[in-house]
């Protein structure tokens, strides 16, 4: 078996999985170098293929006899029934399988099945081998001493090839065999690997898994036997002895990266004849407990009851073999068809209760195989280089790492948060440098396992940073905490107010010790990866140090020397999706193979070579922009489905020594990393469209990458179903050599990997929603992002919001909620409002539910309130369109009725929500009636002042309560069309406020927007109970509106020359409106009478009034903002007199006068929004009239009779007396018309 010089294994469970039957596969994704074997194929794309001689792997040249395929029995008595058992089907394949399988191991798989007394058990199993793969599967099954079972105590048949493992004979990708010389092989990408001769392939399998399967493992193992167990170094290479440039050993400078400890037990290689193990495992290192302890107590039986060891050991496979690439993949049993007595011994383990929450392993991107250039500057020859600059935990190690950390990167599909720690993890160190922190997660022996988690800057080097005091500054400090929130977060820290003020627990360790990180995470300094330090011993002999005379391309590099590293990369995956809690416990904390949520962990194992760059050369650097020095080069980078991915990269190459301020002339070219798919013209090429494959520049180059997949890139755009996909480009910079001498030799930079994802669109608001920049806080500070939309009594508000997708294929769904309301007022009946919200505010009730669930605790006893504010009912506001059926933010539908807070990136849409529709529109239809009392309300003569002072009367006043601020998110539903996590990572973080989070989970969504829904009402007349202030008729308390009702006028009887003062109260249900009482010009005045001036009454601590509190600070929207009902809100001039003087003259005794009035507030919110009276200057209220009387003479005779006539005789006189009497005033009797001569009065 060749050694493992490089590998990773990764898998993706079926989407469909949760059907059971035929959609119960994984897929396992298994990437391998080793050295390049004469007599086996070279054409890259193609599966490898060999040539041995006879009698160089016997066994495999009994696979085929004749035309039919068999397999010996090997070192087991070989029977009658072992020849007569077939090997497989395919004839001479299985001969090449078996070569793969011998040469470059086997991908072994086992599915696991649970058992009774606990833990798992092998579904199909071999005796003398680690797993049963498509080799050996029917290998002496009929003999008496059975080498290869079934759980099911049947025979492996030949169609159970699909449940098993395979030979590893894998496609070619990549062949390095050319030798570098000072020719052009110098900088050929075919040139070999530190003077060996390196394949590498790629091998996919599809498993399908077996109904009562509840797991799957799998890892990288021999063919046969367990030869791996039995060795230092297990499948890696070999431990150095020869440190010279002929070294004829591919070999490993470090120990292999294990801490296996050797005892005096072998490693029993077989079973006995009585199926007794020969031998004691020798265990390898591995943590039981405690951070990074993914394989913890991890153990798997055989047997019909499980209760056999699985590969002769109670740990099974796994802790003696590794690090061999082995991963896990938890699965659940099939409810589409139940295996027996599962329901009744195994509920929990269904795919009803323990669905699958992780369909895809992380994908970790760093090459397996990084070229290492030494140069001058990393042995410390020249005076700009400092052995402390790229310095490792523990100042008194020998040998220091002189380059910069290794960039690694990983993407999940399933959207978790991913960290990635070296293998193996030393335990903590004690009493370590306090400033490091407590129990660094670091190798306490720097000369087992050179690879150490690094949590500055990507250069390596350690940069004086102020302490937060901001007196001193940090001083040679590992930086082992990073701020997880504030203003500083994902940067190194100490202490918690490194992060920025207020952060009394932002300084922390992550987990695993390397960066714990999303997808293009929203910290930059975490979005850019970990950083893996290490330390490179491609020496003579330990411990000694890079010299000056490492120097000479014939001697002095080591030839086939390499250091090998093991990495996890593990998942975090959401216990809770939503984030309910709010806190940390929303993601695994400490992924392991056990766990609840099904965490996944892809091991890499990569190798490092070093290459002398001559004696004054460096290589070239890849920089942010052409004759920039900045090599900050951006590594997440996303692309716009609907047109090609170009990527600009840029190179140069420095003088030794120059701190990248001189340019060398020296010629520079870019090509893929080691393990990387070779570019061709067509995928690097320069401005002229000339491949930058054969092209180089001088001192410089600038290239574009385009990203391509024949599958999804028709050459124009990508198609839809890669939306959200993610792709890996590793590359490297090299100059080519000048001459033949030492002073400049051809050597690869760092790799640069760029993460690329194929961005899809976002979801945008179109007309009409209403999203002018009109809203402003109670400062007059514009607020972003939110638009005032108005509420007018009387006049239904109806907002409609509309959005749109580019993508005509996606769906759009539209959203709007209440995010801000006092838990207080749903203790009871309505638990799902309090959901996913913190505090909005006291007695800020929810926008859209009827009621309040607790009015009793709100109102009764709280008089401060209830007298000042009112008493409300909920506002009741409804949603009508498009998605009316979501009525929580949380629309991923639960897995399983018992969890409700698992819910994976396959999850539907909860209850009757749907993906959404091309163009959705959604309406908020609100009401605001003071009948119902849901928004507004009037003062009846029990709620009002019995006893106003002057100019307090309240009767009839109309109060409004808390204007409301909901938000609306627009959503597609890329995340079910293409079923892996499109949209944003972790929308739901702790670093977002509550109330900003969109919940978006998968899918992307529009940018939130919100809307004040600002309740108004026009002025209207207070009164007392007496209808006195401002005059009321007695009929007042059945008065809604006094426009035109004349039952409300009040008649006022004076005299003429009696002068009468009549005051006006009117007030606006709105403190912070100014109004004017005005007197209308129909019907006017009466003659002589004195209109007084509208005057403002300020309403303060002696009148109060109530309103939200709308105040935004400068961090807005980014802090949890509240808005809550100030009691006591101060009012200017909401409320105003006005006061009508008259005396009337006698000319208009006896006649009547009606003057009418108006008050007019300054707010033109209600204009063109139905109700007639709101005009640009603002919204006319109720009119009211009085009615003057003015009182008349009444007169009348007293005892006088004028109807029968009187008789006058001549020359007699005649006297008449009569009398009169009159009210209101004094009487005189006058002639009236033509007398008489003679008559006198």
């Amino acid at each position: 078996l060749q050694p493992l010089m490089g590998g990773q294994l990764t898998w993706t469970v079926n989407r469909d999985f949760m059907n059971g039957l035929t959609d119960r596969t994984v897929t396992l994704s298994m990437l391998t170098a080793t050295e390049k074997v004469a007599g086996c194929s070279e054409g890259v794309g193609e599966a490898i293929t060999c040539s041995f001689a006879s009698g160089v792997y016997p066994e495999c040249d009994q696979v085929e006899t004749d035309t039919v395929s068999k397999c010996t029995s090997e070192a087991w008595p070989v029977t009658l029934a072992d020849q007569a058992t077939q090997c497989a089907q395919e004839g001479s394949d299985a001969k090449q399988r078996c070569f793969a399988a011998e040469v470059f191991g086997v991908l072994c798989v086992r599915q696991l099945q649970p058992i009774n007394t606990g833990g798992y058990k092998s579904s199909f199993w071999s005796h003398d081998s680690q797993c049963v793969h498509d080799v050996n599967y029917q290998v002496g099954q009929l003999g008496a001493q059975v080498k290869v079972e079934s759980a099911e105590g049947t025979p492996i048949a030949l169609t159970d090839v699909a449940y098993i493992g395979k030979a590893n004979q894998f496609s070619i990708k990549a062949i390095h065999d050319i030798a570098a010389d000072n020719t052009d092989n110098q900088v050929r990408w075919e040139r070999q690997v530190s003077k060996a001769e390196v394949v590498i392939g790629a091998l996919e399998h599809t498993v399908t898994v077996a109904p009562g399967a509840v797991a799957v493992v799998a890892w990288l193992a021999p063919r046969k036997g367990f030869a791996n167990f039995q060795q230092e170094r297990g499948l890696l290479l070999p431990q150095c002895t020869d440190y010279t440039s002929g070294n004829p050993t591919t070999c490993s400078a470090n120990v292999a990266a294990l801490r296996r400890t050797l005892t005096g037990n072998t490693v029993w290689p077989d079973l006995t004849a009585g199926g007794a193990a020969s031998g004691t495992e020798v265990d390898s290192y591995a943590p039981s407990s405690g951070p990074g302890a993914y394989w913890a107590n991890f153990g798997m039986g055989q047997g019909a009851d499980g209760s056999r060891p699985s590969c002769n050991n109670d740990d099974g496979c796994i802790k003696p073999a590794s690090p061999s690439l082995e991963t896990f993949v938890r699965l659940c049993w099939d409810t589409a068809a139940p295996p027996a007595g599962y329901a009744a011994a195994f509920p929990t383990l269904s795919c009803n209760e323990r669905p699958i929450n992780n369909y895809f392993s992380p994908q970790p991107l760093a090459p397996i195989l990084v070229e290492v250039a030494v140069t001058p500057e990393t042995v410390g020859t020249v005076g700009t280089s400092s052995p402390l600059d790229y310095w490792t935990l523990g100042s008194a190690v020998d040998v220091v790492a002189p380059h910069p950390p290794l960039l690694v990167q990983s993407y999940d599909y399933d959207g978790h948060k991913m960290s990635v720690y070296p293998v193996p993890d030393d335990p903590p160190v004690s009493g370590g440098d306090p400033l490091v922190g407590d129990d660094p997660i670091q190798p306490s022996s720097l000369a087992d396992f050179r690879a150490s988690c690094f949590l500055g800057g990507r250069d390596g080097k350690f940069h004086t940073k102020p302490t937060a005091d901001g007196l001193s500054q940090y001083n040679n400090i590992w930086p082992t905490k990073r701020c997880k929130s504030g203003g500083s977060m994902g940067e190194w820290c100490v202490v918690h107010d490194d992060c920025g003020a207020d952060c009394s627990s932002c300084c922390t360790r992550p987990t695993l010790g390397c960066r714990d990180v999303f997808d293009f995470d929203r910290a930059p300094e975490n979005a850019a990866g970990s950083l893996l330090k290490l330390n490179y011993q491609w020496l003579k002999a330990a411990g000694q140090a890079f010299g000056t005379d490492f120097n000479s391309l014939a001697s002095g590099v080591p030839g086939k020397v390499f250091m090998q590293h093991v990495y996890n990369t593990v998942d975090h995956p959401f216990e809770d999706l939503d984030n309910a809690a709010g806190d940390d416990t929303y993601v695994v904390a400490n992924p392991t193979w056990d766990q609840g949520a099904g965490g996944a962990s892809v091991q890499t194992v990569f190798s490092t070579f070093p290459c002398w760059a001559g004696r004054n050369n460096t290589p070239p650097s890849f920089v942010t922009s052409p004759g920039s020095a900045d090599t900050r080069v951006e590594t997440s980078i996303t692309c716009d489905y609907r047109s090609p991915c170009l990527i600009p990269l840029h190179a140069r190459d420095f003088e030794v020594g120059s701190g990248g301020s001189a340019q060398t002339l020296q010629q520079v070219g870019i090509e893929a990393a080691i393990g990387f798919d070779k570019l061709t013209a067509t995928s690097l090429y320069s401005a002229d469209g000339s491949a930058c494959e054969d092209q180089f520049g001088v001192g410089s180059i600038s290239c574009t990458l385009k990203l391509d997949d024949p599958a999804f890139f028709d050459g124009i755009k990508w198609a839809d179903e890669a939306i959200g996909r993610m792709y890996v480009r590793c590359l490297v910079a090299y100059d080519k050599f000048q001459d033949g001498s030492e002073e400049a030799i051809s050597c690869r930079s760092a790799p640069l990997c760029l993460k690329i994802k194929i961005e899809g669109t976002r979801p945008y608001w179109v007309e009409p929603t209403p999203l002018d920049a009109n809203s402003f806080d109670d400062n007059g500070l514009l607020v972003p992002g939110r638009t005032d939309v108005p509420a007018c009594e009387g006049f239904p508000l109806e907002l409609t919001a509309a959005a749109r997708d580019d993508n005509a294929n996606e769906g759009v769904r539209i959203f709007i909620e209440d995010k801000f309301l006092d838990p207080q007022l749903y203790q009871t009946g309505a638990p799902n409002l309090l959901r996913y919200k913190s505090d909005g505010g006291q007695y800020n009730a929810d926008f859209f539910y009827p009621l309040l669930s607790n009015p009793t605790t709100v109102f009764e006893g709280n008089a401060a309130l209830v007298d000042t504010c009112g008493r409300f009912s909920g506002y009741g506001a409804l949603r009508v369109g498009d998605n009316t059926e979501q009525t929580s933010i949380d629309a991923v539908a639960p897995d399983t009725a018992a969890n409700l807070q698992t819910r994976s990136v396959m999850a539907g849409y909860a209850g009757n929500i749907t993906g959404g529709v091309q163009r959705p529109q959604q309406r908020v239809v609100f009401n605001v009636d003071a009948a119902a009392r849901n928004g507004i309300a009037s003062r009846t003569t029990a709620e009002c002042n019995p006893n106003p002072l002057e100019g307090e009367a309240n009767c009839r006043e109309k109060l409004v309560n808390m204007d409301q601020v909901i938000c609306g998110i627009a959503y597609d539903n890329s995340r079910q069309l293409y079923r892996r996590w499109a949209g944003v990572r972790d929308p739901n973080g702790n670093d977002i406020n509550a109330w900003r989070r969109d919940h978006s989970n998968g899918d992307y969504a529009s940018d939130m927007h919100c809307w004040r829904v600002r309740i108004a009402a026009p002025p209207v007349f207070v009164t007392d109970p007496e209808g006195e202030s401002s005059p009321f008729s007695d009929a007042w308390p059945g008065v809604v509106d006094s426009s035109g009702d004349e039952s409300a006028y009040k008649h006022i009887q004076l005299f003429v020359n009696e002068e009468r003062s009549v005051t006006f109260l009117a007030q606006d249900a709105n403190p912070d409106d100014s109004i004017k009482i005005l007197v209308l010009e129909e019907p006017g005045v009466p003659l002589g009478m004195q209109v007084g001036r509208s005057t403002c009454i300020r309403r303060g601590d002696a009148q109060k009034m109530c309103g939200a509190s709308d105040v935004i600070q400068p961090e807005y929207p980014n802090y949890d903002w509240a808005a809550t009902q100030v009691i006591g809100k101060l009012s200017e001039c909401s409320r105003a007199k006005l006061t009508l003087t008259w005396r009337p003259p006698v000319e208009v005794a006896g006649t009547s006068f009606k003057v009418c009035l108006a008050a007019r507030d300054n707010s033109a919110i209600c204009y063109n929004r139905g109700p007639p009276k709101a005009t640009p200057e603002g919204w006319f209220g109720e009119e009211l009239c009085v009615v003057y009387d003015v009182l008349g003479p009444a007169t009348a005779w007293r005892n006088a009779t004028f109807a029968r006539p009187v008789t006058s005789y001549v020359g007699c006189t005649n006297r008449h007396r009569v009398s009169a009497e009159g009210r209101p005033y004094n009487v005189t009797i006058v002639r009236s018309g033509e007398w008489p001569a003679q008559v006198t009065m």
